[in-house]
């Protein structure tokens, strides 16, 4: 209310069409123009909507005032009236560029994507190349959401060809083609971040393929940039502990999942935090957080892993038989039994499970080092009488 009363003061001193002069009258509508744009800018949606109202109840119904009523509505979360409003805007006049463009991006938020790469395509219509980066790069987001990657990846090559140093463009062209071409990929990246508009999403991607190409420490460096663009962020946290944690800083990965634990309790926090804990040779609060989550095959063999690695070997075994009967055809899980068997002197069965995971994988370095230290262990063992 005393918004719209502050906007209602505001028209009342500037805006008497009966007692100015048509140029004053313009000039004076500017002045509410601008005057409800940096209010919006502001994230002050009250006072513009306020403003917007007073207009309209003045007979200024035109498409420009109801735009930004609609962007007020939309900022006060008042869904339904925003999209109405916009609506009566575009009918005042359909070729205005910028409530396409602000429709489309209001209603890209919403989640509703492809009526917003509609409502772009119409801006690209109408916009005369004013805003094409813009428009291009909203274009190719909305074809990732919409799982048209092909499309996506044209609509970036389109608006790359009207701007080769837009930063998110160059961004993007590294996120679609960062599986078949890492390399090329990369250089985006880097392109984009040189180029200094690398928002956080691009910066995660970009982060993600370090740590798949064994760069972990470049990668936490990318992710910490992430993090700190978007504090909060917990799924960044998560990614730059994973970072963290392969390049060796385990009490760097520990720290933020440990802030994550005390903002709120997750399975994937707790198992990543036990896996750094396992690294950093700590089997036993390892063990604990191990313990209480679900027991699939890789947490069981955790268990195992941590029970032997702390002197508890004849109770790590049947958690290791236990994984292998979830997953018989298991490698990694046959070697970490085949190990803690040797361990205790159970040298046949070892060597039969290394056997195993060589008739899977022949080509598993692990298993054949350890079937070769077998064999040899056997060779020196005396022989029965």
């Amino acid at each position: 209310m005393r918004g719209a009363l502050i906007a209602l003061l505001f028209l009342a001193s500037c805006m008497k069409a009966d007692m100015r002069r048509p140029g004053e009258w313009i000039e004076a509508r500017a002045r509410a123009d601008a005057r409800a744009n940096a209010l919006i800018e502001g994230s002050r949606f009250d006072e513009a909507l306020g403003i917007a109202d007073s207009l309209i109840a003045a007979g200024e119904n035109d498409s420009r005032t109801l735009g930004q009523k609609a962007r007020a509505l939309g900022g006060l979360g008042r869904e339904d009236e925003a999209i109405a409003v916009f609506e009566e805007a575009l009918l005042a006049d359909y070729e205005s560029c910028e409530n396409h463009l602000h429709f489309a991006n209001y209603l890209m938020r919403l989640g509703k994507t492809g009526r917003a790469q509609t409502e772009f395509m119409e801006a690209k219509r109408f916009c005369e190349g004013k805003y094409d980066p813009l428009i291009y790069r909203n274009l190719a987001v909305a074809g990732i959401k919409l799982d048209k990657r092909d499309l996506a990846r044209r609509y970036v090559e389109e608006g790359l060809g009207r701007d080769a140093n837009d930063p998110y463009l160059n961004g993007l062209k590294g996120m679609l083609i960062a599986r078949e071409n890492p390399a090329a990929a990369e250089s985006l990246f880097v392109k984009s971040r040189s180029l200094g508009g690398a928002p956080p999403e691009f910066l995660v991607q970009y982060g993600l393929l370090l740590i798949n190409e064994g760069r972990p420490l470049e990668a936490a460096g990318v992710l910490d940039e992430a993090s700190r663009l978007r504090p909060g962020d917990r799924q960044i946290a998560i990614y730059l502990a994973e970072a963290l944690d392969r390049a060796g800083d385990y009490d760097g990965a520990s720290a933020i999942l440990d802030d994550l634990l005390a903002g709120g309790d997750e399975a994937e926090v707790r198992k990543l935090l036990a896996r750094v804990r396992f690294h950093k040779g700590d089997y036993e609060r390892a063990l604990k957080l191990y313990m209480k989550l679900d027991q699939s095959p890789e947490v069981l063999d955790r268990i195992a892993m941590c029970l032997h690695n702390l002197g508890r070997t004849d109770e790590a075994i049947p958690w290791a038989r236990k994984a292998l009967a979830e997953r018989s055809d298991w490698p990694q899980g046959m070697i970490n039994l085949a190990v803690m068997l040797a361990s205790r002197g159970d040298l046949d069965e070892a060597a039969s499970l290394l056997e195993r995971a060589l008739s899977i994988e022949p080509d598993n370095v692990s298993a054949r080092a350890n079937l070769d230290r077998l064999e040899e262990a056997k060779k020196k063992q005396p022989r029965r009488k």
